[in-house]
């Protein structure tokens, strides 16, 4: 039984490709071959239970003493919450090998967090994904997904900083034909800004266009860690998980991307494509 971490930064389709390539797998190795998370449907047919994981967490306590050194001051990215969430949902899927199931998809994993390469050394082998499908898309797709999705709550942006946040948008989606522009730019207000842009304040912005760029000012703060940071990742890899990376841009085929990540895992599996 493998674990497969389907990981990537937000925007990158995660959530639209997971269900898909759980569905595609269960027409090929079997419905009661393949458990996938988030889960859906009936909650009496879930596998990772709140129950079933209280019950992983107290016969591991081994996890408690990992989580809690992930989440030293000194590297401290997430909560012990999201660690134990994390190590209970692979331990579990560990365990399924027991029901028959063959494969766990989870995009629930240890990348889920902002992680650091130090962590991926605190954290032990049976909890890390045998293999990782890291998802990526060009940076245009990606804002377009963060524009127009409607699951993530966001804090609104008020003032003149409406318009300097909506330019910055506006130079990553130069190139979009300008009655797209135009209705994305729309969205953006009704989806970031308080209040949403009127039209004369839609003119006003896409007349001004794109911020200009602005050389990087040398700064004490410190840097924000976010998904699938490359040392990191190289980390994991570093660790023996296999690797494998698949575009999702917007100019991808949605039925293609799904393949490309079905045929990697049975390739994991051992499994002759399909």
């Amino acid at each position: 039984m493998k674990v497969i971490e389907l990981a990537g930064a937000g925007g990158v389709g995660k959530s639209t490709l997971a269900p898909l390539v759980a569905e595609r797998l269960r027409e090929i190795l079997g419905a009661d071959k393949v458990a996938a998370l988030p889960e859906h449907g009936p909650r009496a047919s879930r596998q990772w239970t709140r129950a079933r994981r209280w019950s992983w967490i107290a016969s591991h306590p081994a996890s408690l003493l990992a989580a809690r050194r992930a989440t030293a001051p000194a590297i401290r990215t997430a909560q012990f919450s999201s660690w134990m969430r994390i190590f209970s949902a692979i331990g579990l899927s560990r365990q399924f090998s027991r029901r028959g199931i063959e494969v766990a998809l989870i995009d629930q994993g240890i990348l889920r967090v902002p992680l650091l390469s130090t962590h991926v050394q605190l954290v032990p082998r049976s909890l890390l994904p045998d293999a990782v499908l890291h998802i990526v898309a060009d940076a245009p797709t990606v804002e377009l997904r963060r524009i127009w999705r409607n699951k993530t709550k966001h804090r609104r942006f008020e003032g003149e900083l409406r318009f300097a946040k909506a330019r910055e948008s506006l130079a990553i989606l130069a190139e979009l034909p300008a009655e797209e522009l135009r209705r994305t730019m729309e969205q953006f207000g009704k989806q970031f800004c308080n209040p949403p842009f009127s039209e004369a304040e839609l003119d006003t912005l896409l007349q001004a266009g794109p911020l200009a760029p602005v050389a990087p000012v040398a700064s004490t703060e410190r840097r924000k860690i976010r998904r699938c940071e490359p040392e990191a990742c190289a980390a994991l890899r570093a660790r023996g998980i296999r690797w494998q990376e698949v575009d999702n841009s917007r100019s991808a085929v949605l039925d293609e991307v799904v393949e490309r990540c079905v045929q990697e895992i049975l390739a994991v599996l051992g499994r002759q494509a399909a």
